[in-house]
């Protein structure tokens, strides 16, 4: 932590700056306000310790100059007792401690300790509010679920935390879409993220992906290329489906993992390296482990923080929502953002999705590659989807409806899903209209129409 030292007693200033160095403060020092005003905005100081009685600009000043251009920096006010006043008035203006002349110095060394402290939570929360503000602007949508905001919570918690984490669910489900989100909310987001997925790799390629060569090490080895761990150096190395890794390859892994320390193939040389962990698997682990076809020690290695991803057949809450967020990501450009319409919305929350949400997030850009209007209808829709609807919308059937039939099945499904989603959300219109991926003005609107007219009429 860099400390400035603006005392004009060149004793006193040389006995304190040997003090704070010998405490482990990085140190600059000036003789007068003036001079200590410009260290101030060269060298922006953590702290500042400053004489009240300075010739061309006091301590005071100074004081006001530091707190108005740099407020992250404290000062802390050195004054004699004939002066105790200027110490109070210091406070008032925003002075982090005073210290009386004389003083001794293992006193003096322990009010720059808990300035030192302060400043460091101090930092150590506004890095943390950073971190949270970067995770509200990532492009993740996770679902409006119990289960997925328990996840979102969870993700929020561990981003600032330097932690490896394990994010176990099947393909699709957004393993990568939150280990970037991670990253993206963690100290370490100005540095690279790198994946590296072992699907369908060899050993030799696994070890080459990971850790890079040198010229020579094999034919066609022709340079020297660093491997993907080397190049996450201060950033976050993401391994995607490491329920792949080959079995000849999981020890040199853990080995790397646990010392942080890799060696090029062709090469003795060892590289230090610094990053941080995230792991996916498609695969529950810890059955792998049971069934023997993963090392235990590598799974405790990488089983720090867990993340669970559910898949979106066992949270369909969140179909519809999801939905809507891929119309708006995918509507950029058009005249009008295009919505669902009740019978093609029934599909999609009917369908199992084996493909997760990365195949709801295709079907829907393929959805509204064929939409020419404002609204997607079934017909918009895989077959394999709407063919799911059974006991609902007989879709099979509306290529041989006439106007006024389809007209009439459309109402019938779109007031079904109004009633379903009211029934789901407790009365809560609210929560009924984000269930079905609407505006409440819209989910309002549609209710009067469909079932308060029932209603009124006495149907």
């Amino acid at each position: 932590m860099k400390l400035l030292i603006a005392e004009d007693e060149k004793l006193l200033r040389m006995n304190l700056r040997d003090s704070l160095l010998e405490a482990g403060y990085e140190v600059v020092e000036a003789a007068s306000g003036i001079e200590a005003w410009r260290l101030v905005e060269a060298e922006r100081p953590a702290i500042v310790l400053a004489d009240v009685r300075m010739a061309g600009m006091d301590g005071l000043e100074l004081l006001q100059r530091t707190r108005t251009a740099y407020p992250a920096t404290e000062v802390v006010i050195m004054t004699t007792y004939a002066s105790v006043k200027d110490a109070v008035t210091a406070l008032k203006a925003g002075a982090a401690d005073y210290v009386v002349k004389p003083f001794e110095m293992d006193e003096f060394l322990e009010r720059v300790a808990h300035v030192a402290e302060l400043t460091r939570l101090r930092q150590r929360a506004d890095d943390l509010e950073r971190q949270v503000v970067r995770l509200r602007q990532t492009s993740i949508f996770l679902g409006v679920s119990r289960a997925m905001q328990e996840t979102w919570r969870l993700l929020q918690r561990v981003a600032g935390q330097d932690v490896d984490v394990l994010i176990e669910g099947e393909t699709g489900t957004g393993k990568e879409i939150v280990a970037r989100a991670i990253h993206e909310g963690s100290m370490r987001a100005s540095g690279p993220f790198i994946p590296v997925s072992f699907a369908g790799l060899s050993a030799n390629l696994v070890e080459d992906e990971l850790f890079g060569h040198e010229r020579g090490a094999f034919t066609g080895a022709d340079r020297p290329r660093p491997g993907r761990v080397e190049a996450a150096q201060d950033g976050t190395l993401f391994l995607d489906d490491v329920d792949d890794i080959p079995p000849e390859m999981q020890g040199k892994l853990l080995r790397v993992l646990q010392e942080r320390n890799i060696e090029r193939l062709g090469s003795n040389a060892t590289h230090a390296v610094d990053f941080r962990l995230l792991a996916a698997s498609k695969q529950n682990l810890a059955h792998m482990v049971e069934n023997q076809t993963f090392r235990r020690d590598l799974y405790h290695r990488l089983h720090v923080v867990h993340i669970t991803l559910p898949p979106l057949r066992e949270r369909r809450e969140d179909i519809l929502p999801m939905a809507s967020f891929f119309l708006k990501q995918f509507s950029q450009g058009r005249p009008s953002l295009p919505s669902l319409h009740p019978a093609a919305a029934a599909c999609l929350q009917h369908y199992d999705w084996l493909g997760n949400v990365r195949e709801l997030k295709h079907v829907i850009q393929g959805a509204l590659a064929l939409c020419d209007g404002d609204t997607v209808l079934p017909a918009h829709l895989p077959d394999e989807i709407c063919g799911t609807v059974r006991g609902h919308v007989d879709l099979d059937s509306l290529s041989h409806c006439g106007a006024m039939q389809l007209d009439e099945v459309l109402r019938e499904t779109e007031r079904r899903l109004l009633l379903q989603a009211m029934e789901r959300a407790g009365g809560n219109q609210s929560q009924a209209a984000a269930l079905l991926g609407v505006a409440r003005s819209t989910f309002q609107y549609r209710w009067a129409k469909l079932i308060g007219e029932d209603q009124s009429s006495g149907g």
